[in-house]
């Protein structure tokens, strides 16, 4: 099952830097252990789990255009990505099939939680998101920061940055936990993480707020020189997992 089991530490910690392109291998190296305990944990998923809107075995599930090494669409413009990989071992393991369609992170969130869509394989967990859908046990820790213009002073925390004009994705777990903070300044909303770098770095705004590795690694694809990256905030942390449309008991618990 997804959700029954009380939730552990996650299975990979993802801090600091990137190198130059996306490489999945040499941040992954313990995939074949994280898919092999996934696919326990979702073994529930084997014994008919279906589509209540279609009545179909096929499970419906969403993938981001820009979040790399994490989900993104290859140069034939299919899905892929470490999220990809993991839905796709665990479907294969299951022997249930699959259907995976592409979109901003706003427009995926948002048919997940319509009921649009079945899965999206990897959502960090937040109070604001528990009330709005289900979550299995988290498989990635990962921490954000503030990216600035070189020559700017970084921004160690959320309380720093009161009194800037901060970007963030929208819908993004960044965007999520401004607003749970009552966040009162300017907030700048964007589709994508690359969007939201470079209108930095075109010297708009005063930060942007993201994952710490995912920024880092769009900041080198990109050749965003001018763009640093802050120290790991302390004020919250992503825990990634799987999620669904909350009350899905027929997806989680068959």
């Amino acid at each position: 099952m997804l959700l029954k089991a009380k939730p552990k530490a996650p299975l990979i910690k993802e801090l600091g830097t990137a190198p130059r392109k996306p490489s999945l291998p040499s941040y992954f190296s313990l995939l074949p252990l994280l898919l092999l305990t996934i696919a326990m944990l979702c073994a529930g998923l084997a014994n008919g789990a279906v589509n209540a809107a279609t009545d179909s075995a096929e499970l419906r599930v969403g993938s981001e255009l820009e979040f790399p090494p994490y989900a993104f669409v290859d140069e034939s413009g299919r899905p892929a990505g470490f999220s990809v990989d993991l839905i796709k071992a665990v479907s294969d393991v299951m022997g249930l099939p699959i259907k995976i369609s592409t979109g901003s992170w706003d427009t995926v969130w948002n048919a997940l939680v319509a009921g649009r869509l079945d899965v999206l394989p990897i959502v960090a967990k937040s109070p604001e998101r528990q009330r709005l859908v289900d979550f299995s046990l988290p498989h990635t820790e990962t921490y954000d920061a503030f990216f600035v213009r070189q020559g700017n002073p970084q921004i160690q925390n959320l309380e720093a940055a009161r009194g800037k004009e901060i970007v963030v994705m929208r819908s993004d777990a960044a965007h999520h936990a401004l607003l749970d903070r009552n966040f009162q300044n300017r907030l700048i909303l964007v589709e994508t993480i690359p969007a939201g770098l470079s209108l930095i770095a075109s010297g708009k705004h005063d930060a942007f707020l993201c994952s710490k590795l995912i920024g880092t690694m769009v900041i080198n694809e990109h050749r965003l020189t001018n763009l640093e990256a802050g120290p790991p905030i302390p004020d919250y942390k992503r825990l990634f997992s799987f999620a669904v449309k909350k009350g899905d008991v027929e997806l989680l618990e068959s």
